[in-house]
């Protein structure tokens, strides 16, 4: 029972309560699927897998988070000790992972571990889970920005089998090189990639194993077919570079946030472009980039899509520069630069001068006068949706407003559609936690305030 992780422990002790003892039963092999970092010390688990490795294989699902619950320290580690007590079994079983050339000598692995890189942790953790096809990772602030990080993934001691990865950052691109190599892996979300300057130290990067990877690249093409950019910041150059490096891509995610003017950074032009070399296969683009407020007719470079069907746009930006007045003629100069076979279009259209999540009037009554021409303009189109905008939310004429143009669309045959802003609102008090996830269209959601607290708010106001 010793040799047991803490978490599944208190599982069996949960259970043993229960009218059907059976239940306990298979519980061991049930907790291996899922394993979470902040649930409990990986040193316990990894002991349990070296000293049982069929039990490896169960492991199916990651989330490797450090981060404290209830504390903002920007200094995070996932480093962890393990005990000095390990059975010879279990210590050659875990030196074998860390590749030491004499396992059944090797002492001190803790020793071992420090120097074997700052991601060694995540990795030796990762050997001994081989069938896992689902990682959520958030990089720890002790991990070195200037390697390469998931080496052993590029000759496939890790992650063989992985189909989708969600990866936060701050990070650069050719830290994460060696996942666009893994041949099983579907999914790839990076969540801000970004300089941070809390990691930037003195000294230079060393990339020893990027150039080799990327010639990899250019041979065998990367499997991934759906790719997300979250609060990307730099590295376009590197990432439009990337873009022909997919041998099937049908998902793509880009989110801007960044400067126009930067080394690491390509024009809005050029990366758009780079986004065509996916022609043959790209099917759904999501594109937010505020630079297209400066240069919207680097959208012609779309026209190449011949597959893509789907497009969202977010127009927040040039609402209000370029389109600050917006016309049916200004509007219709975007739409036009938009691929014709387009099926579905979802536009981010909110007034960034306004105090609401809403767009301005004028955007709202051009959108209302294009209808009748929308399908000269895009002639395949089935749905047309404003994404963060509820009228609902609105006054009665916005809403009345709302329908005409929802009816003009209906006499051409297109769907004009409304996607309201998911909300989540999550209280100080730990005991009165609010969420509100995709609420339902249609429905007023009202907070419950208990008539005593309410009373006794009213007292100390006097």
């Amino acid at each position: 029972m010793e040799a047991l992780p803490n978490e599944m422990l208190l599982e069996i002790i949960k259970h043993l309560f229960l009218e059907a003892f059976s239940t306990a039963l298979n519980i061991g092999l049930l907790l291996y699927s899922t394993y979470s970092l902040n649930r409990g010390n990986p040193a316990l688990l990894i002991r349990t897998l070296a000293s049982w490795p069929a039990h490896a294989r169960r492991i199916k699902s990651l989330e490797w988070d450090c981060r404290p619950a209830h504390n903002n320290s920007l200094v995070t580690s996932d480093a962890f000790p393990f005990p000095g007590d390990l059975a010879p079994m279990e210590r050659c079983n875990i030196a074998k992972a860390l590749c030491s050339k004499n396992p059944y000598e090797t002492d001190d692995l803790n020793s071992v571990l420090m120097g074997a890189g700052t991601d060694a942790y995540l990795n030796l953790f990762l050997s001994f889970a081989p069938d896992v096809c689902n990682i959520r990772i958030v990089i720890p602030s002790k991990w070195s920005y200037y390697r390469i990080w998931f080496t052993p993934a590029l000759d496939l001691r890790i992650l063989s089998n992985l189909n989708k990865a969600y990866i936060a950052g701050p990070m650069r691109i050719r830290n994460v090189v060696p996942l666009f190599l893994l041949p099983s892996l579907r999914s790839l979300t990076l969540d801000h990639v970004a300089h941070d300057r809390n990691r930037v130290l003195p000294g230079t990067f060393k990339w020893y194993q990027y150039d080799a990877a990327i010639q990899r690249l250019r041979k065998e093409r990367s499997w991934v077919e759906s790719f997300h950019l979250q609060k990307c910041s730099t590295d376009t150059v590197e990432i439009a570079q990337l873009m022909s490096l997919f041998g099937h891509l049908k998902t793509f995610e880009f989110e801007f946030t960044g400067h126009d003017k930067d080394e690491a950074n390509t024009t809005i032009t050029h990366f758009v472009h780079s986004i065509a070399n996916q022609s043959n296969s790209l099917t759904s683009l999501f594109l937010k980039d505020f630079r297209l407020a400066l240069d919207p007719t680097a959208l012609k470079g779309l026209g190449k899509l011949e597959h893509m069907d789907f497009l969202l746009l977010d127009m927040t930006m040039m609402c209000g520069s370029y389109l600050q007045n917006t016309t049916v003629e200004s509007l219709s100069s975007v739409l036009q630069h938009l691929p014709k076979r387009l099926q579905h279009l979802h536009l981010i259209a909110n007034d960034p001068d306004g105090d609401e999540l809403k767009p301005s009037t004028a955007f709202t009554e051009a959108l209302h006068a294009i209808a009748p021409i929308m399908k000269s303009i895009l002639p395949a189109l089935h749905t047309i949706k404003i994404v963060d905008w509820d009228p609902l939310l609105g006054t009665f004429t916005c809403q009345t407003q709302v329908k005409a143009i929802q009816l003009a669309f209906a006499e051409i045959g297109v769907d004009f559609l409304w996607q309201p802003l998911d909300i989540v609102i999550k209280e100080s008090n730990e005991d009165d936690i609010i969420n509100w996830e995709g609420k339902e269209e249609g429905w007023v959601w009202i907070q419950w305030v208990n008539s005593d607290e309410l009373w006794n708010e009213g007292r100390n106001d006097v």
